[in-house]
């Protein structure tokens, strides 16, 4: 079963800062799929920051400053452990939630289907209700379909909304607004690659 990982059982002490940081942030940004996270991920934060101003405290290599840095590395190291456990039974094998959380899921052996541009995504507003409909070309290979959405000329992050239809409605939109839109098929692999966006006012 695919799981989440630590990325590298030697990762260096930058990276782990990078990757902890990734994780707290799309956890947070995915929090309709990671209601409770255990550990607390304002902890993992705390414990982050603690890190960076031990390594800093090391940079001069004096003993007891380095031996400091070490235990909260390895302090992270194991509430991180904690939280892709918390993920895994979240995620029961998915790729696509494991790459959510901002983990780095495991490998899996054996051949896997290759991933391509999608065609052109339907986008159909649903008048009154703030909220569209999305149309998908079906694909029986895909594991998933990732869909993502953000208003229009305003440079935001993409809202992202996974199913295992390729037929999708998002509701709640700021009506009157444009929008766009855009998907990717989730495989066994890491890569995504995205449908030209369409672009739709929401009513």
């Amino acid at each position: 079963m695919i799981k989440p990982t630590l990325q590298s059982h030697n990762i260096k002490d930058i990276e782990l800062v990078l990757y902890a940081g990734k994780v707290v942030k799309k956890m947070k940004e995915n929090v309709s799929i990671f209601a409770n996270p255990s550990p607390n991920l304002d902890k993992i934060k705390e414990l982050v920051d603690e890190f960076q101003r031990a390594m800093a405290a090391a940079a001069f290599r004096d003993r007891r400053a380095v031996a400091f840095r070490n235990e909260k590395k390895a302090e992270l190291l194991g509430q991180l452990r904690l939280l892709t456990y918390y993920v895994a039974q979240v995620a029961r094998g998915d790729r696509s939630v494991i790459m959510a959380s901002g983990f780095v899921p495991s490998k899996e052996k054996g051949a896997q289907a290759k991933n391509f541009q999608p065609s052109m995504l339907k986008v159909i507003p649903t008048i009154g209700s703030g909220g569209v409909k999305l149309h998908a070309k079906a694909w029986r290979l895909a594991h998933m379909y990732r869909y993502e959405y953000r208003k229009v000329g305003q440079n935001e992050n993409w809202e992202i909304v996974l199913s295992s239809r390729s037929r999708c409605e998002i509701l709640g939109l700021e009506v009157f607004q444009e929008y766009e839109f855009r998907f990717s098929y989730v495989l066994k692999a890491d890569e995504l690659i995205y449908s030209d966006s369409v672009c739709s006012m929401v009513y």
